[in-house]
């Protein structure tokens, strides 16, 4: 199925039949920072030991298959069990032959979980060059203005500080990178949201493309 997300066209596609193989199982990964000799004394040394921690990952993989055999895996801790029936949506902008992961829906128990990692690029930079180029004005508007009503000091020798100006310049560039990353992390984040809410409106009212899945 051919939609439109955020003024890209995308293709949908799927699979919908009944969970099999569910596989759990954990990794532990095992991380050390620190460890060192110190030298107290003229051959005399204390070792400060490593910090030494470890994180427990849970990892799930598991199969949808459908009424007519063909089969998907899908890997996740998505709460789903043998035998209950599932779909799950692939997708990406046309011209891309492979897509990715975008809806799991278990239909048993109703639960839905959404991948916003999946979407495109273009999905989520959408608007971000013209954020970037507002905030590169603000910054040389910033620059000219404390550059035209600052009032430097000078040296003995009539010569300008122009670190009076410079600093302060230095500084609103700092603070309007800093503001600038943040909003534009916030716009990423509002994109993949208006996205995905866009993708799951689109399945909720075309209940017959999620029955053509099982085929």
């Amino acid at each position: 199925m051919d939609i439109e997300v955020i003024g890209q066209k995308y293709w949908l596609y799927g699979i919908r039949g009944t969970v099999k193989d569910v596989q759990k199982w954990t990794s532990t990964s095992v991380q050390s920072s620190g460890g060192t000799l110190q030298r107290v004394a003229d051959g005399v040394y204390h070792m400060n030991a490593p910090q030494i921690s470890s994180t427990t990952n849970q990892h799930q993989e598991f199969w949808i298959v459908s009424a007519s055999g063909r089969e998907w895996k899908v890997a996740g801790n998505y709460d789903v069990r043998a035998g209950q029936t599932a779909f799950v949506i692939w997708g990406n902008i046309k011209g891309n032959n492979s897509g990715y992961n975008l809806v799991i829906k278990n239909d048993t128990t109703g639960s839905t979980w959404t991948n916003a990692d999946s979407l495109h690029g273009k999905i989520n930079r959408f608007g971000t060059g013209n954020l970037t180029f507002r905030y590169l004005i603000a910054m040389v508007i910033g620059v000219l203005f404390i550059t035209i009503t600052s009032h430097p000091r000078y040296y003995h020798d009539g010569a300008m500080y122009v670190g009076d100006i410079v600093v302060p310049c230095i500084m609103w560039v700092l603070f309007m990178m800093v503001i600038g990353f943040f909003h534009l992390v916030r716009k990423i984040r509002a994109n993949q949201k208006k996205a995905l809410s866009e993708i799951l409106n689109v399945i909720d009212k075309n209940p017959q493309f999620v029955k053509s899945l099982e085929a």
